[in-house]
């Protein structure tokens, strides 16, 4: 027996969110007060209803339908910022109060542990022991060789390799015809984190040019990264399934990256030991690796945690031109803003971060559609958090050691409290008088454990969007659906991006192939 997405993906996000945050009922029975409220409440479950089946089947509903993260708007608006749930027995404490948030990832952060209980499993079949599966010092020791991996990234920014990727994209668009970009952004960011990681191309979005052993490669992975990220909404139960499709699909992804990985060694060996010089070269993220270790496993585990990363890429993308398409005077007010800074001219690296006004539509999409909705951290030792206890909420609230508190960033990024009245509109101007630290931001999550590579994402985004933007003069949906959240990896739109673009005649070039 296997595990297949298709069949089983609605049944193993039901049993996960159980196991996270399913049963979402009062504390106690009426007469208590819920954390946030000065009445007594409405119970969510009734007395009889031990297990919460009657609110496990609204949640089924939402999961099907693609609106479980709205649903938990609703849930927000009816108790507050912060409330807790007695989940099967478990306390599980749920938040989008900035004050919150903030503590629990920086001032507090060392109370919580992200690993133990919740990403241990998640990734023990791919990256075990690597910084986004690892805890206390084991982390630190991660986290201080990724900083300098990632040091001096105009280094290992491969600006050709950029632009050729971008042409071979154009050639997937036919003038004024719909297509979804979605998919297309996918195989656009799983070449540039390939050729970033290994200085080699996948050739997804040049397939014409994609060997058999690389077009295997990328449907092994592809399988492996939603059955991952369930496995992390499962928790322990996920050891419970018998998964030898996954299994095998890990040892092809960590097989192939093996080869490229002792290729690019015994390269260097020959090199070295025959006194040859190939001269300067783009430096890739494996060299900084081949820095510090040349043990096969470190260097595996590694390069393939990076690698499961092209959906941070992909879905920026996908999400700001789905919001772009549906506000035309936006984006004619940004083509003006490029042309205005480099005409049709190339972007420099340089010139990456002066797109001012860019940089407010990027910062907008990722707080109204950020890729990662939902993060999650287990208390490892008796702590509190500033608001949510008491009657009105406005107490500390207890955390126990081996308690959980689910962060939902959707939530935050939605919250009139830190965003305004229209927090759930598109307006990229309100970044004109905010900044990256504004309270209940962190599309990038904050504190010690922010990601790391958050630059390369917004580098890469800015660049694609900047040249899309030179390419075509009009963007326009075409799929008047909602946009409706999948909850895999990371979050995607179950409708796809689906839009049609016209040609700016200026900009057309005859366009170039992968190097």
């Amino acid at each position: 027996m296997d595990i297949h997405i298709s069949s089983v993906v609605v049944c193993a996000l039901v049993l996960g969110l159980i196991w996270v945050f399913i049963v979402i009922k009062s504390e106690g029975h009426s007469k208590k007060l819920l954390p946030g409220q000065n009445h007594p409440l409405t119970r969510l479950s009734h007395h009889w209803d031990i297990f919460g089946i009657r609110i496990i089947s609204r949640i089924v509903r939402s999961v099907m339908n693609g609106t479980i993260l709205f649903y938990m708007d609703e849930i927000w608006d009816m108790y507050g910022d912060t409330y807790t749930s007695n989940i099967l027995g478990n306390k599980v404490t749920f938040t989008r109060d900035a004050i919150n948030i903030k503590q629990l990832l920086t001032s507090q952060w060392l109370d919580y542990d992200v690993a133990k209980g919740i990403r241990i499993v998640m990734f023990e079949h791919l990256v075990p022991g690597t910084i986004a599966a690892t805890d206390g010092k084991e982390w630190e020791e991660n986290r201080r060789k990724w900083r300098h991996y990632f040091l001096h990234l105009d280094q290992l920014f491969d600006m050709p390799f950029l632009e050729a990727s971008f042409q071979n994209l154009v050639l997937h668009i036919t003038k004024d015809e719909a297509i979804d970009m979605q998919p297309l952004f996918l195989d656009l960011a799983t070449d540039l984190t390939s050729n970033f990681v290994l200085g080699e191309s996948t050739n997804c979005i040049d397939p014409e040019n994609q060997s058999d052993d690389k077009r295997e490669y990328v449907a092994a992975l592809k399988k492996a990264n939603p059955v991952t990220a369930i496995r992390g909404l499962l928790g322990p139960v996920a050891r419970f399934i018998p998964q030898v499709g996954y299994r095998a699909n890990c040892a092809i992804v960590k097989g192939h990256l093996g080869n490229k990985i002792q290729k690019t060694i015994s390269t260097r060996q020959i090199e070295r030991e025959s006194g040859v010089n190939p001269g300067p070269a783009q430096q890739t993220f494996l060299d900084r690796l081949l820095g510090f270790t040349d043990n096969p496993l470190t260097l595996n585990h590694n390069v393939t945690s990076l690698m499961m990363s092209n959906e941070s890429i992909s879905r920026p993308l996908s999400h700001t031109i789905w919001l772009l398409s549906r506000n035309s005077v936006v984006y004619e007010k940004l083509r003006k803003s490029v042309f205005d800074l480099v005409g049709y001219e190339r972007p420099t690296y340089a010139q990456l971060t002066k797109f001012t006004y860019l940089k407010n539509i990027i910062n907008e999409s990722l707080r109204l559609l950020p890729p990662d909705p939902l993060t999650l951290r287990r208390a490892n030792t008796d702590t509190w958090l500033p608001t949510g206890g008491g009657h009105d909420g406005k107490e500390r609230l207890l955390i126990r050691r081996g308690e959980r508190v689910v962060i939902s960033i959707f939530g935050s990024h939605r919250n009139p409290a830190n965003f305004g009245d229209d927090a759930s509109e598109f307006r990229p101007e309100r970044w004109d008088s905010l900044n990256l630290d504004a309270p209940g931001y962190l599309p990038f999550s904050m504190g010690p454990r922010v990601c790391i590579g958050r630059q390369l994402v917004l580098n890469t985004t800015t660049y694609i969007l900047v040249r899309l933007v030179q390419t075509y003069s009009h963007l326009q949906s075409c799929d008047s659906r909602e946009f409706v959240p999948r909850l895999r990896f990371s979050m995607s739109n179950e409708n796809g991006v689906w839009v049609s673009m016209t040609p700016d005649l200026k900009a057309i070039q005859k366009p170039a192939r992968s190097v």
